[in-house]
C-alpha cells in the first residue's frame, strides 16, 4: 500500500452531490511515478484523468499496476484528443491495440510498462465536473485535470466497501458488462441499485441510451 492522504483527509469545497479540492501533492507523485508522461500531458492539453486508475488508488486490497487498472483520458475538444493520440503513436511509439470503428476509443499499450492508455471520445467535456457526472457507478467518479480533483461524496466509501452503486444509468448494456467486471473485483450490488435498474430500463427512462453499445470497460 502506498502512504498518501485520502481526499477527505484535505479541504475540499462541495458543490451537489460531488467534492472538489486540489490535487494532493502525494497522489500527483504516485500518478507521475506509475504512469509517465500523464502528468505533463494533463498540464499542457485540455485532457483529463478519470475513473479506474484514481479508484485503485483509494482502494485498501488493489495494487495500482496495469494487471488492475488502464490510465482512462477525456478530453475537452477533439483537437485535444487527436493531438494526445499523435503523441503517443508517434512520440512515445505505443502501439495501438484497439480501435473502435466510430474512432471514439483508441487503446494503446506500452510495452516498457505494460499500462494501457484509453483515449476516450464518446463526449466532449467542457469541464472535468462534466466528466466526472457522467460515469455510472459513484465507485468510479474520480477526476482531475493534474491541478483540481473532483470526487462524488459516496466514492471513498462505495470504493472502501466495495459497494456498487448508481450515479448515473446512461448506456444499460455497457453497464451490465461493468456490473460484472467489478463482480469480479469482490464488489456487490444492494438489492435497490438493482431494483433502480431494472425500473429505469423496463420504463425506458429518457435519461439513458439502451441501444448503444459503449466499448469502454
Amino acid at each position: 500500500m502506498y502512504d498518501f492522504d485520502l481526499p477527505e483527509m484535505q479541504p475540499f469545497e462541495r458543490d451537489g452531490i460531488f467534492f472538489s479540492q486540489e490535487l494532493p501533492e502525494s497522489w500527483k507523485e504516485i500518478i507521475a511515478e506509475k504512469v509517465p508522461f500523464v502528468m505533463d500531458i494533463l498540464k499542457n492539453s485540455k485532457t483529463y484523468l478519470a475513473g479506474g486508475l484514481l479508484r485503485t488508488m483509494v482502494s485498501t486490497n488493489e495494487t495500482l499496476s496495469p494487471n488492475s487498472t488502464d490510465v482512462d483520458l477525456f478530453f475537452k475538444d477533439s483537437v485535444a484528443f487527436e493531438a494526445v493520440k499523435l503523441y503517443f503513436q508517434d512520440v512515445l511509439e505505443f502501439e495501438v491495440i484497439f480501435q473502435c470503428p466510430e474512432n471514439k476509443l483508441t487503446t494503446f499499450l506500452d510495452h516498457s510498462t505494460g499500462w494501457k492508455y484509453q483515449c476516450i471520445a464518446m463526449a466532449f467535456y467542457p469541464t472535468l465536473q462534466n466528466v466526472v457526472e457522467s460515469f455510472d457507478f459513484t465507485c468510479t467518479c474520480f477526476g482531475t485535470d493534474g491541478e483540481n480533483f473532483i470526487f462524488h461524496q459516496a466514492a471513498i466509501e462505495d470504493t472502501l466497501s466495495k459497494s456498487l452503486r448508481w450515479n448515473k444509468i446512461t448506456h444499460p448494456a455497457s453497464s451490465m458488462r461493468r456490473m460484472m467486471k467489478y463482480a469480479r473485483k469482490g464488489y456487490t450490488m444492494p438489492e435497490s441499485e438493482y431494483q433502480y435498474f431494472v425500473e429505469c430500463v423496463s420504463s425506458h427512462s429518457l435519461d439513458i441510451i439502451d441501444e448503444m453499445l459503449v466499448y469502454v470497460d
